[in-house]
């Protein structure tokens, strides 16, 4: 049984023409008009986090952490995460629960989002393979530092402001390095502050596009923050995934293989080959618990 949440209107007011030319390259604004649902509040959230698994959260003390982190590593309080989001007010925190998807009401905000744009994405990238929805709430002031994701992201402001900057480096190369670094075992905060930087100040009913791979970060405004993420996966963002995952197993065998992005057909090569590999690694794993049972 679908939620009340259904509306013949689209949640997101994103025009078609910018989706066409700017998904998958560069940052934009939009409004939405999801407003103060219930289940978005601070009390909701943190009854949702008492209880959700904890390696489907982070939380982070967060005030004065700096722009480059590049280790990730930081402090956390000795609370629940629940508790965390409680204490927002005051405890210079903010709080990352991923997955929420998974909660009917949460899944079907996102499908409420993301449906009416399928079609406009599916013509560009290949059609939306996974989607997923996060919450991100945060004290006053908080910092999220330098870093990118793997997927396309459309955050939303619900309550509170903060200001997201969105970056580009002058030489490709050194996003390359940054990419790598993260591939061959590093994190997905970056070393460097990009020199080209776009400034989104969101409010409530506002929220920003943030393409694959788009170098992010995060200053929280005066009042304590509630966002949240619809991000997905498409089939153009998992084969240049893949193929970034294929570089680096081709460089520890000394080969120097081109980036992702200059060949679709080597990258839809490269990316069949990692396909490839995690399945036969899964028929093998399931081969040997079988074998396991048998002499057991």
């Amino acid at each position: 049984m679908r939620s009340a949440l259904t509306t013949s209107a689209p949640s997101l007011d994103i025009d078609a023409a910018t989706v066409r030319s700017a998904l998958g390259n560069a940052p934009f604004g939009f409004r939405h008009r999801l407003g103060r649902q219930p289940f978005l509040t601070l009390p909701a959230i943190a009854a949702v986090a008492d209880a959700w698994p904890p390696d489907a959260l982070e939380h982070h003390v967060a005030d004065d952490l700096p722009l480059l982190l590049p280790t990730g590593a930081t402090e956390q309080l000795p609370l629940g995460a629940g508790d965390v989001v409680r204490g927002l007010d005051t405890n210079r925190c903010w709080v990352a629960l991923w997955f929420l998807e998974n909660i009917e009401v949460f899944g079907q905000l996102l499908d409420d989002g993301l449906d009416p744009l399928a079609d406009l994405i599916g013509r560009r990238e290949g059609g939306i393979r996974v989607r997923g929805l996060n919450a991100l709430v945060a004290s006053p002031h908080a910092v999220v530092p330098a870093h990118f994701d793997l997927h396309h992201n459309l955050l939303l402001q619900i309550e509170g402001t903060k200001e997201v900057m969105v970056g580009a480096y002058t030489d490709p190369e050194v996003a390359q390095r940054e990419f790598r670094n993260h591939f061959e075992g590093g994190t997905n905060n970056v070393r460097r502050l990009p020199e080209h930087v776009t400034c989104f100040r969101l409010e409530p009913g506002e929220g920003v596009y943030i393409p694959p791979y788009g170098i992010h970060w995060v200053r929280g405004g005066e009042e304590t923050s509630v966002s949240v993420s619809f991000g997905f996966r498409t089939e153009r963002s998992i084969r240049t995934e893949l193929s970034y995952v294929c570089n680096a197993n081709l460089r520890k065998l000394g080969l120097s293989p081109a980036e992702p992005g200059k060949s679709e057909l080597r990258d839809g090569a490269k990316a069949a080959v990692v396909r490839s590999k995690r399945q036969l690694d899964r028929a093998l794993t399931s081969a040997r618990r079988r074998a396991r049972r048998l002499v057991g």
